[in-house]
């Protein structure tokens, strides 16, 4: 299904993501996104600058944590559809046509579980473990 790209804004809240930034927004740029915007939570590192470089629209979020960063966004979002993801590249810019499409089909919001599906190996008990235990603790309160 073709959609309207510049309906969609891609939200990205950053902190310390320097390595990967620049090169999640080029991948979102490339496919014809025009509207990124970084919420920055006052990295240390140079997350502002390779973002801004590379295309992205980059605000300072006034407070703390990835929830505030959200807020912020939303605040100043003016397209009807939002993309959120990660500034460190764990996920692909080709699953954003398919995370997109049910809203364009009317559906109100997708979620995405990184979980499902994934290939052995791609996570360390460690992580396996703590996610397990987060959700829990999420179930609870």
């Amino acid at each position: 299904m073709k959609f309207n790209k510049d309906e969609v804004c891609i939200l990205i809240p950053t902190l310390n993501e320097a390595p990967t930034i620049g090169n999640v927004v080029k991948e979102f740029k490339a496919l014809g996104y025009n509207h990124i915007l970084v919420i920055d939570g006052k990295s240390t590192d140079n997350s502002v600058k390779f973002a801004r470089e590379a295309g992205a629209n980059v605000r300072t979020q006034s407070g703390k944590g990835k929830g505030n960063a959200i807020i912020e966004a939303f605040e100043v979002i003016e397209q009807p559809y939002i993309l959120m993801l990660d500034g460190d590249g764990t996920y692909s810019s080709k699953d954003a046509e398919k995370m997109l499409t049910p809203l364009f089909l009317g559906f109100d919001q997708v979620i995405g579980d990184r979980l499902m599906n994934a290939e052995e190996g791609s996570f360390s008990r460690l992580n396996l473990f703590g996610n397990h235990m987060l959700n829990l603790l999420f179930k609870i309160a």
